[in-house]
Parts: structure tokens; C-alpha cells; sequence
């Protein structure tokens, strides 16, 4: 919810308004930057790509036609997809985590913990 009272959805929407709403903050590369350029376009790839796998990890059910019938198959792509854009995303980012201060491994391993169950 903004300070005016509108409702904002979608993770990435929200992360990237933050950061342009206190960039005194340093929660991202200065904005017209390449390096800006270049968290958006992570911000977007795990937002479409590694968020959406996470999701069909945990409603397998809701991706297919048949339901439940075929959910086992639906989440072992998911985990596989899960991990292979992970992997993707840590190896390419790891110069962006570090400029921000956070630890490579930090995001991953987080990430890991929401399909691991």
C-alpha cells in the first residue's frame, strides 16, 4: 500500500518502487545506469521466471487440466526449472549481489527453502 492509499501488487513492482522511492538507501544501482539497467532485468527474470517456478512447485494441481492427476510431473519440472534459473540468475548476478552488500549465496539459499518443501 502506497502513502496515499493505493494498492501496488506484483513483488518486482513493489521491490523496484522502493528503491526508487528512497534512493538514498542504496537498495539498488543508481537509476540510468547500466548497472540499474541491469538489476531491473534480474529483477524481472526472477520475478517471471524463478517466482513462477516456485509457484508451480507448490500448486502443482492448478497447471494442469487434470488437477492432482499429473501435479507430481508439474513440480518435478518446477524444481528442475527452479533450480537450473537460480543457477542461471546467481552465476550472472553474483557482481550485482556483492555491490549491494549482500553475499552471493544468500539469495539462493533462501530461495532453495521455498520449494524445498
Amino acid at each position: 500500500m502506497l502513502p496515499d492509499g493505493t494498492p501496488v501488487f506484483e513483488s518486482a513492482a513493489i521491490l523496484i518502487h522502493l528503491t526508487n522511492a528512497h534512493p538514498t538507501a542504496d537498495l539498488a544501482p543508481v537509476a540510468g545506469s547500466t548497472a540499474h539497467a541491469r538489476f531491473l532485468q534480474w529483477m524481472l527474470f526472477l520475478s517471471s521466471n524463478v517466482y513462477e517456478a516456485a509457484l508451480r512447485s507448490y500448486y502443482s494441481e492448478r497447471y494442469s487440466t487434470v488437477g492432482a492427476a499429473a501435479a507430481d510431473q508439474i513440480k518435478a519440472q518446477a524444481v528442475e526449472d527452479y533450480a537450473r534459473n537460480s543457477n542461471s540468475s546467481t552465476a550472472r548476478c553474483r557482481p550485482m549481489y556483492w555491490a549491494r552488500g549482500c553475499p552471493p549465496q544468500t539469495i539462493p539459499a533462501h530461495a532453495r527453502r521455498l520449494v524445498s518443501g
